[in-house]
């Protein structure tokens, strides 16, 4: 199987890392946690030494403290995954590497103020940690692995699909032209730190959405690679039958098995 970069979104609960940790159900898989809360899920079917759990835990600006080594440990630990025996490498929740980004920024200058920074340079460096992150992700997939990324999401203004809206109450200008504003639609968007998010989407694959139906003991999770009308959802896999994708069983086998 060749190498992939897949992006997972939804909100909390259903099932991001549920498709996730499932990678361990079909191939080695190793795991890096940004988030320590979620090491009991994942070792529940994954093996302790293919967890890691990497954070911030001096990053205390209240307390004065701006310790930040997990940015740095990241990116060693995902350049040690390319000769590693793992098929499948899972970074949840991948969002949170921007604040470790943004702790590695602001740490020399003992601030949580991206705005302490003059000229945007904190957001300008931002972007330029993210974009090395992601080619990371990419190095692994040019190495056969397949890396699924969950990220928490944020219901936000997606630059580039607007439609220009007549002003209320202001119908012509002074020349005598409709007076309107660009207004963005809204999208189901990654939560980064910058306007980064609105060029993620392109490092990947496929982008996935995580959907839930009925509740209770009859609730059931999918993930569908199609884009709706407040998701960033989208792909450049092909499948087997297209038109019976849209609810795919939310797990890394059951996606595999649509694949062509």
């Amino acid at each position: 199987m060749s190498g992939k970069l897949i992006g997972v979104l939804g909100i909390p609960g259903t099932g991001k890392s549920h498709f996730a940790r499932s990678c361990a159900e079909v191939g080695p898989t190793s795991a890096l946690l940004l988030d320590p809360g979620e090491r009991e899920f994942y070792e529940r079917l994954l093996a302790p030494d293919r967890v890691a759990v990497l954070w911030d835990e001096g990053w205390r600006p209240f307390f004065g403290e701006y310790q930040a080594t997990a940015y740095t440990n990241v990116m060693k630990w995902l350049g040690a995954q390319a000769d590693g025996d793992a098929t499948f490498i899972v970074i949840d929740p991948a969002s949170e590497i921007t604040h470790l980004a943004m702790h590695e920024i602001l740490k020399l200058h003992k601030t949580d103020d991206p705005s302490a920074l003059e000229h945007g340079r904190a957001y300008t460096q931002h972007n330029n940690y993210a974009h090395q992150f992601l080619q990371e992700l990419r190095r692994l997939r040019a190495r056969g692995k397949t890396v699924v990324a969950p990220f928490h999401v944020a219901m936000r203004e997606a630059e580039g699909v607007g439609q220009p809206v007549a002003v209320q109450g202001r119908q012509k200008d002074a020349t005598g032209k409709l007076v309107t504003e660009l207004r963005f639609e809204e999208r189901l968007m990654p939560v980064l730190l910058s306007n980064f998010r609105q060029h993620v989407a392109g490092y990947f694959d496929a982008w996935l959405t995580t959907v839930t139906e009925g509740a209770g003991v009859g609730l059931r999770r999918f993930v569908s690679p199609y884009m709706s009308g407040a998701s960033l959802a989208k792909t450049r896999l092909a499948f087997r039958e297209p038109a019976k994708v849209a609810r795919i069983p939310n797990t890394m086998k059951a996606f595999l098995e649509v694949l062509a």
